[in-house]
């Protein structure tokens, strides 16, 4: 059944109120009259800008659980290829957010069964569809690795990810070593596959230019479990280190010398001396301080400061903190 002209006119008159709104009058009128059944035909628009405009229609989904035949009315106009390109962002931006709104189960069931069913129409693979869901939810822009308290989106996906063959596991592995560190992917990954942990750890902790972010996973793993991941931080730090990466093999000695002084120190103190002494021989920027997993800018508080001499003042070594092991 199609939509009543009131129930669409309030978006309409709060669109007309866009400065450019005489640019995309028409393109607006096109979705208005095949929502109200005035056209039967789904509409394919010639560019790209005027495909877009039908993702202003999407605030007007229900939560997938909840679909009838005006939602579904919706979902077809977004549909063509060129239109579903220019609208995903606004879909999934739109419709995540509410896959954890309360629910009886089997109305989370169907939630998850009419939103899945709808991307997987518009060719998205079940690990495309769980790393969109991970993504989207934005519950892993942080260095959090607390147990996950479960709401319905983190229970299917750790069913999904629990469940998967292993060729869909080697592609979560390989788009999150791409898209960097993410805390709901780890903590799935370490519940569902725990033999992959490492392989992702090492991936991140060796992307290129992302030194604030590897700091704080290495900072976070060692307060979380150091003897499990001592060794992995310095097989990274030491591989960083023969690059050479100055400011990175410093911060990673610095924090593995602050559970291991022993250890550490001196393997401290000569990454410090080396990056003192690159920076008298000639100009070496570090990485900016900006996060790619929380989008701020960070201090960046363990690399030694620009050497303005070639006198090399040794860092004081951290203080010594016992390894549980």
């Amino acid at each position: 059944m199609p939509y009543k002209k009131e129930t669409i006119l309030p978006l309409v008159e709060k669109l007309k109120q866009l400065n450019d709104y005489e640019n995309i009058a028409g393109a607006i009128q096109s979705g208005v009259d095949f929502l109200t059944g005035h056209t039967y035909e789904t509409p394919v628009f010639p560019t790209a800008e005027t495909a877009r405009q039908m993702g202003h229609f999407i605030s007007l989904l229900q939560i997938p659980d909840h679909w009838d035949d005006n939602d579904r009315l919706i979902l077809k106009l977004i549909s063509p290829p060129i239109t579903w390109n220019e609208c995903r962002e606004t879909f999934l931006t739109t419709i995540i957010p509410m896959m954890d709104m309360p629910g009886t189960s089997s109305s989370i069931v169907l939630r998850f069964s009419y939103f899945t069913s709808y991307l997987q129409q518009r060719g998205c693979t079940p690990e495309e569809i769980g790393s969109l869901m991970i993504s989207y939810s934005r519950d892993g822009n942080n260095f959090d690795l607390a147990p996950l308290k479960f709401t319905p989106l983190r229970k299917f996906l750790q069913d999904l990810i629990k469940s998967a063959e292993p060729h869909v596991i080697n592609a979560y592995v390989n788009t999150w070593r791409k898209k960097g560190w993410n805390s709901l992917f780890f903590r799935l990954l370490t519940k569902g596959h725990p033999d992959r942990e490492m392989e992702y750890l090492e991936n991140i902790l060796l992307l290129p230019e992302y030194l604030p972010d590897q700091q704080a996973v290495s900072r976070v793993l060692l307060q979380n479990n150091p003897g499990k991941y001592e060794p992995l931080i310095e097989k990274t730090t030491t591989q960083l280190a023969a690059l050479p990466d100055y400011a990175a093999a410093v911060s990673g000695y610095y924090l593995l010398a602050g559970h291991l002084p022993e250890k550490y120190n001196q393997r401290l103190l000569k990454a410090a001396y080396d990056y003192l002494e690159r920076q008298v021989a000639g100009p070496y920027t570090p990485e900016s301080g900006y996060s790619k997993v929380t989008g701020e800018h960070t201090a960046q508080q363990h690399a030694p400061r620009r050497a303005g001499s070639a006198r090399l003042a040794a860092p004081r070594p951290p203080r010594s903190r016992s390894l549980s092991r």
